[in-house]
């Protein structure tokens, strides 16, 4: 963060121990009791996140591991009240605790996501720009977990959130210096530093002061290890025993303090911005300095020797922890940083897009021995993510990070159960030049195997182990999504059509077009259907023999389609921009047109009507309309909402219809008859922006939207939902054992498509 958004520090501190000391104090061991016999001290495990980075150390380290290569999503979910910046999980026995810029804190159960309870601790208006607090991770310490919101600290019980005591301080107003540090907790004492204020020791059961020293600055989360309390404030690192608060050593070099502090090795760790510095843990005594040339960011973390470190600029780079040498820097990081974390010889991260492109934003893994990206995955938004965002947190071989549209995520290193496979295809153009609707179409499936286009290439893929069985590499650039027909895979480049050979991949024949290719569907009787040209051709199948042309011999050419190509038993329709055409199948006379400003339209048959979605105008405001498909008379319309309709889909009874309000995706299924509204189903707020056609096979409609692939029943009952890594730009193709979806994920390189086949029935 720039200098000048930072609070001005004081340049003269005091320091003096506030109160009388306790006793009891033995370090950070695993399982000493207060009264009641529970835990006074959090846990620590591959199993658990219970406090700032994992432990009262800060090292970040957790015993567990988490994903090395690209993940999948095992869940997201909005967390809360939603809408606003979340911190990751603090997670103890199975259940998440998290808090977001609103104040609210929340428990969750992390295998149901359903909430267990949900308290406000906001006593004021919403977090302002650069006042946010849930870097502030809560604590879980026995049966009390532990949150701050406008400088007050909540102590609430585990089960049910009510109120187990609050305490205040004195400088926390709501205007200024209303910014607590995350809690540390060990042997039934509660440490926390409050900004412009000192450090206090609080009884874990009743909130009361055990001691505190006066202190000024900004303040960061206390490091407790081996009896003995570090922090830093404006003038510098302070080491107080843990039981009453005297100072044990006091060193004034580290001005201007930036991070928490980490404790490990007999070493304690820190940072001024310019330089990154050891001390001996028992004196003070400076073991060695690091100047990198650069502002440093979040909070380190420390395993096996390393000391993990970042940049404000959200480089990430490693020290020797015993001499301090680098080892390695990476620049291929940028963006605004959380403090970090690391397992298994993975670092992880978040960066925001403060002082970061898109191509720099979001979570990521690296090799902790050599600083290369492993992988980076992109939430929804994580574009203004808060001064010094919460590590991501590990639990039980997963990495849970939180966005600021209030989702929590759980990455996995291995697909879900209801996943069958994911498979990995490529793309060669940017996010900016390759649109999502175009970076990967739907695949075509038949006869045990799913094709897929990836940039310039078509691949088979198994449909049951997901391994590729054949590619077939064109001249240029797949424009349109593959179709499956009678054996035979259809692709289309610009101005090339292939027909495939489905089991072998080998061109059966090629045709060529003046101009560009613009759809294209099959059927069964032998006849593929091309719209090129602004026109519509008919060709075998087998040969790509022309059969016959529309208009042919008729005066004027016909309107270039923005539907895909509907084929009924006796014609061919679509929609473009101005007509809505019917053609006949047999000879391509175009049977009949009708004249309507279509904008961006969508089509459907069923039961011999046509039914078009479109966007609204003044002059004509309905944005579904019914027409017969014998005549192309108009048999009713209605305007549904303001908004334009995004995919439709039809059978003899029933009409579904897909939208966005806002970012708030919606599926509505209409009466085909007269267009009336039967139900509707609104997706989570603040989605991706992109809602394809829905799908109907058989008693079952899916819809996909905001990364997700939604079943419902013909009443409107969800049946099933499965969860994909990126945006879902078009609409999923479905079988009788399983649903296939394509997803393009935005990485630093251009996109990451996958195809992904889940189980229908899990």
């Amino acid at each position: 963060m720039p200098e000048d958004t930072r609070r001005t520090f004081l340049k003269t501190v005091g320091l003096a121990v506030g109160a009388t000391g306790i006793a009891g104090a033995t370090g950070t061991n695993l399982g000493v009791l207060a009264d009641g016999d529970t835990p006074s001290t959090p846990l620590l495990d591959d199993e658990n996140w219970t406090t700032f980075q994992y432990d009262t150390a800060h090292t970040g380290h957790s015993p567990g591991s988490a994903p090395s290569e690209y993940p999948f999503v095992e869940w997201s979910k909005q967390i809360g009240d939603g809408g606003y910046t979340i911190s990751p999980p603090t997670i103890a026995d199975g259940t998440g605790y998290t808090v977001n810029t609103n104040g609210t804190l929340t428990a969750f159960d992390l295998e149901t996501r359903e909430t267990d309870w949900q308290v406000s601790l906001q006593s004021g208006t919403p977090q302002k720009d650069g006042q946010q607090t849930h870097d502030l991770s809560p604590t879980v310490a026995g049966d009390v977990v532990l949150a701050s919101v406008h400088g007050v600290l909540h102590a609430r019980n585990i089960s049910d959130g009510s109120v187990q005591w609050t305490k205040s301080f004195d400088n926390a107003d709501t205007e200024n210096n209303w910014i607590l540090s995350p809690t540390t907790v060990t042997d039934g004492t509660v440490y926390v530093s409050a900004d412009e204020d000192g450090l206090y020791a609080l009884d874990l059961a009743d909130g009361s002061e055990r001691w505190s020293v006066d202190a000024s600055g900004e303040m960061y989360a206390p490091a407790v290890v081996d009896g003995v309390a570090y922090f830093v404030a404006d003038d510098g690192i302070h080491a107080l025993d843990a039981d009453d608060g005297t100072e044990q050593w006091h060193v004034e070099e580290n001005r201007n303090p930036h991070a928490a502090l980490t404790v490990a090795d007999g070493r304690v760790y820190a940072d001024n911005r310019e330089y990154v510095m050891a001390y001996d843990a028992d004196d003070g005594t400076e073991r060695w300095s690091y100047d990198g040339s650069d502002y440093f960011g979040g909070s380190s973390a420390y395993a096996d020797g390393t000391l993990f470190c970042i940049t404000e600029s959200g480089n990430p780079f490693a020290l020797d922890a015993a001499t301090g040498t680098r080892l390695w820097h990476s620049s291929e990081v940028g963006g605004q940083s959380s403090s970090l974390s690391v397992a298994d010889g993975v670092l992880y991260l978040i960066n925001d897009g403060v002082f970061a492109t898109k191509d720099e934003i979001g979570a990521f893994g690296l090799d902790a021995k050599t600083g290369d990206v492993l992988w980076r995955y992109q939430p929804r938004d994580v574009s203004h993510y808060a001064y010094q965002p919460a590590s991501p947190t590990i639990a039980d071989g997963t990495l849970y990070v939180g966005d600021d549209m209030g989702y929590v995520y759980a990455l996995a290193p291995t697909a879900p159960d209801a996943t069958n496979w994911r498979f990995e295809t490529k793309a060669t153009l940017t996010w900016e030049s390759d649109p999502i609707r175009k970076a990967h179409m739907s695949p075509a499936a038949g006869e045990g195997t799913v094709y897929s286009k990836t940039a310039g290439d078509v691949v088979a893929i198994d449909e049951e182990s997901g391994t590729e069985r054949w590619r077939f590499e064109g001249d240029a650039e797949i424009e349109l999504a593959p179709v499956f027909t009678d054996g035979t895979v259809f692709i289309a480049s610009e101005t090339e059509l292939y027909a495939l050979d489905g089991r072998a991949g080998t061109v059966q024949w090629k045709r060529s077009f003046e101009d560009r290719i613009d759809a294209m569907t099959g059927t069964e009787d032998g006849t593929v259907y091309v719209a090129a040209d602004e026109q519509v051709f008919a060709l075998d199948a087998e040969t790509g023999e022309q059969e016959w042309v529309a208009p042919g011999e008729q005066c004027s050419l016909l309107r270039w389609p923005e539907t895909d190509l509907v084929v009924t038993d006796d014609d061919v329709l679509y929609a473009g921009y101005d007509h809505l055409y019917a053609i006949d199948r047999t000879d391509g006379t175009v049977r009949w047109s009708v004249h309507h400003s279509f904008d961006g339209p969508s089509l459907a048959v069923g039961d011999g009507t046509a039914y078009v979605g479109t966007d609204t105008s003044d002059d004509e405001p309905d944005n579904v309309l019914a027409f017969d498909v014998e005549d192309g008379s108009e048999l009713w319309s209605t305007q549904m909402t303001e908004l334009p309709i995004d995919g439709i889909a039809a059978d003899d009874d029933s009409l579904y219809v897909t939208l966005e309000d806002g970012k708030t995706p919606l599926l509505v299924e209409l009466s085909a008859d007269d267009g009336t509204e039967r139900w509707r189903f609104e997706g989570n707020d603040d989605g991706d922006g992109v809602v394809p056609a829905p799908v109907i096979a058989g008693d079952t409609v899916y819809f996909a939207a905001n990364r997700r692939v939604h079943a419902f029943d013909r009443n409107g009952n969800r049946t099933g939902r499965w969860e994909t890594t990126g945006p879902i730009g078009e609409s999923p193709v479905v079988t009788d054992d399983a649903v296939y979806v394509p997803s393009a994920d935005h990485i630093k390189s251009g996109l990451l498509n996958f195809v992904y086949s889940f189980d229908r029935d899990e």
